[in-house]
């Protein structure tokens, strides 16, 4: 069920057989609408109504809410009622109170803004509208985060087996805790995401369970090393990583060298030459 005005749907209610409720659009600027209401079955009720609709919009959820200091980042905004996107001719996203970038709108409840060059720390983001009637309309506001880049120093290790659970570590300075913290291994056959761990300013680690890289990772190959703090910026730590599958012994034979010290010859596939590799022997008893 939707109540229509003019053009511009919205969510209907049903409270009883002589009263629907639904919260008008948002409307650039008092005027008489007409209303449709439509049901599963058809048209419910229409007619005229009069209605005060310069109300602030507002904001219900941004993707992401956090972005680079250095500015680029594409937000989405997600407003709680449709907008009368006819009569808003202009559109900007505001940071604080006195740094805004021009916005677009995608359609009667999202608009888009990329973000500018700001200094790190919290702020606030504000839609602002401007209409038809050269009037300007501000949006509640929402919390939003300007993040420093982080200078990445080193990862490692440099090498690791994908049979094992293994833990990558990258050092630099300016991380941050974040939900959507992640590493990214970039390969030519694309990107693999892995959970990271914020320990400190300094450093982060990044895992993954071995089963699921395994199954992502067929041969061993070099990946580029990335992170991501809200799921959207990519940054680059300048680092790569080498996956390597881990050795198959598909046979142990005796051998013996020209000093006739034997020794025994592992036999099998994915051998690294630029790995240290140790043999231990277990004595059995009885």
């Amino acid at each position: 069920m939707a109540c229509f005005f003019n053009q511009t749907a919205v969510p209907a209610s049903y409270i009883s057989d002589t009263e629907i409720t639904c919260r008008p659009p948002f409307i650039a600027n008092t005027t008489t609408l007409d209303v449709t209401v439509f049901g599963y079955d058809g048209l419910v009720a229409d007619g005229t109504l009069s209605v005060s609709c310069q109300s602030v919009p507002e904001i219900e959820r941004v993707q992401p809410n956090s972005a680079t200091s250095a500015g680029g980042t594409l937000v989405t905004i997600f407003t709680r009622d449709p907008m009368d996107a006819q009569n808003v001719e202009r559109v900007r996203c505001c940071y604080g109170k006195h740094v805004c970038s021009s916005g677009t709108i995608v359609n009667a409840s999202v608009l888009q803004c990329v973000t500018p060059a700001m200094e790190s720390g919290s702020s606030t983001l504000t839609i602002v509208l401007g209409t038809s009637q050269d009037s300007l309309i501000n949006s509640t506001e929402v919390a939003f985060r300007f993040v420093s880049d982080p200078h990445i120093f080193n990862v490692l290790p440099q090498r690791v087996f994908l049979s094992l659970n293994f833990t990558i570590s990258v050092y630099g300075n300016h991380f941050v805790s974040s939900d959507e913290l992640a590493c990214i291994l970039r390969t030519e056959d694309g990107d693999l995401q892995l959970s990271a761990q914020w320990l400190s300013k300094e450093l982060l680690t990044c895992s993954q369970p071995h089963e699921m890289m395994e199954d992502s990772v067929a041969n061993s190959v070099d990946a580029l090393v990335l992170l991501t703090f809200n799921g959207y910026d990519m940054i680059e730590t300048g680092f790569n990583v080498t996956l390597l599958r881990p050795p198959d012994v598909r046979s142990i034979a005796p051998t013996a060298d020209s000093n006739s010290q034997l020794s025994l010859a592992l036999i099998g596939i994915d051998f690294d030459t630029g790995l240290d590799l140790l043999c231990k022997t277990a004595m059995g008893h009885g």
